[in-house]
């Protein structure tokens, strides 16, 4: 069994290397429900349906000297350009076990650390993104 700590993400942008990033969510395969019911009163059938993927966020701690200046050239970007999440599980001992998940996106968007004057919580960003395949 795994615990949330066991994977590797991996992000790039653009084709750029980001590096590692703390937590992801989302990027759920989904699909609609698809059914009809002939008439007489016929067995309700199910019929084949495409997926879509959820929206899917990873964050990090923001680090001044990694990530100030990469926050800031990533924001014209959103929306405009190609990315991709790999989320490699890893084995007890922190090694690459198996194959990687990867998404391959659309850049959406940063989200810049949340300010508060008054909080001594770690500051974190993220990073949005709309799957298209998953491999």
């Amino acid at each position: 069994m795994a615990v949330q700590m066991q994977y590797l993400v991996t992000v790039t942008v653009d084709g750029k290397n980001l590096g590692v990033f703390d937590s992801y969510s989302g990027g759920d395969a989904v699909s609609k429900s698809v059914k009809h019911r002939p008439g007489g009163m016929g067995t309700e059938k199910s019929y084949v349906s495409l997926p879509s993927y959820t929206t899917l966020t990873v964050a990090r701690v923001l680090e001044r000297q990694r990530d100030w200046e990469l926050e800031r050239s990533l924001i014209p970007k959103a929306g405009k350009v190609l990315g991709a999440v790999y989320v490699q599980p890893l084995d007890e001992d922190g090694n690459v076990w198996g194959n990687p998940l990867v998404y391959h996106c659309r850049f959406l968007g940063v989200k810049p650390p949340k300010v508060d004057s008054t909080s001594d919580n770690v500051a974190m960003w993220e990073l949005d993104f709309d799957p298209t395949v998953i491999a």
